[in-house]
């Protein structure tokens, strides 16, 4: 299951880079913190 998991990550991470999009992994952190992460790299 991981496998099939990691495969369908690597290939959309791939499709939208080649489309331009500029992808920001999420910190694997308590949610609090990631929704201050996410706060901040949108601006919001």
């Amino acid at each position: 299951m991981l496998d099939e998991a990691e495969r369908t990550y690597y290939a959309l991470t791939g499709v939208y880079t080649e489309l331009g999009y500029e992808l920001v992994p999420l910190p694997q952190v308590p949610v609090e913190a990631r929704l201050r992460f996410i706060l901040a790299e949108t601006g919001l």
